[in-house]
């Protein structure tokens, strides 16, 4: 979540020193960080509260992935 809410900054900072290459290493590692935790956790278990949290925070890594992919111009598959 943390590493979600940096995004916006990040954007800004990028733009407003000519940097996009800083929107493309906050994007590699929001995917590291986002990879560690979907090894370790499991998205889809018993308690629904529990699971909808987790879904949404896998729908928000997707959301900000392709905002970013898309800012800089790079295309993103819609599944893998």
């Amino acid at each position: 979540m943390q590493q979600l809410a940096a995004f916006p900054e990040t954007v800004a900072a990028a733009a407003g020193e000519f940097a996009p290459h800083a929107v493309a290493f906050y994007l590699r590692a929001l995917a590291g960080e986002f990879h560690g935790y979907y090894n370790a956790e499991r998205i889809l278990v018993e308690d629904p509260a529990l699971r909808e949290a987790r879904l949404a925070l896998a729908a928000a890594v997707r959301q900000v992935l392709a905002n970013g992919l898309a800012l800089l111009g790079v295309g993103a598959p819609e599944k893998m």
